[in-house]
């Protein structure tokens, strides 16, 4: 796609005759402007989905802590009611406390790990991209008519 994009570049500067802003640039910034704008457009595909896993990544561990509070909150509520502090007034309420914090943590950690490899691969790939984009630059610079 970028190289099909900077062909199309590099030959419409050489057979237009009009004289627009953009086609009185010197052919070194004009194949510039192509190729980063065709780069841009690329990557954009891969960042699809990244703001999601790194939001659930980073909210998932509080609204675990929330579900802990309100565990917490019930289990005192429950020994205010009885009147006495005994394990089957605070069972319940602190068992659902420590499932609602493991289930944030079950959902927070994978979103985090996949995040992580995700941009991992992403600044791999536009580094990869960069290198072609320069090479394809130059090899266009270079190319006899």
């Amino acid at each position: 796609n970028v190289a099909d994009e900077s062909l199309r570049a590099y030959q419409n500067y050489r057979q237009t005759t009009s004289k627009s802003l953009i086609d009185k640039l010197p052919l070194n910034e004009y194949l510039v402007v192509h190729i980063r704008n065709s780069l841009a457009q690329t990557m954009r595909q891969f960042d699809y989905g990244m703001t999601a896993l790194a939001s659930i990544g980073a909210t998932a561990p509080f609204i675990g802590l929330l579900g802990t509070v309100w565990g917490i909150y019930h289990a005192l509520i429950g020994i205010s009611e009885s009147g006495q502090m005994s394990i089957a007034a605070v069972a319940g309420p602190i068992g659902e406390a420590l499932v609602s914090t493991a289930v944030g943590l079950f959902v927070a950690i994978p979103a985090v790990l996949a995040y992580n490899f995700l941009n991992r691969g992403t600044k791999t790939i536009a580094q990869d991209m960069d290198a072609f984009a320069h090479d394809l630059h130059v090899r266009l610079l270079n190319q006899k008519d």
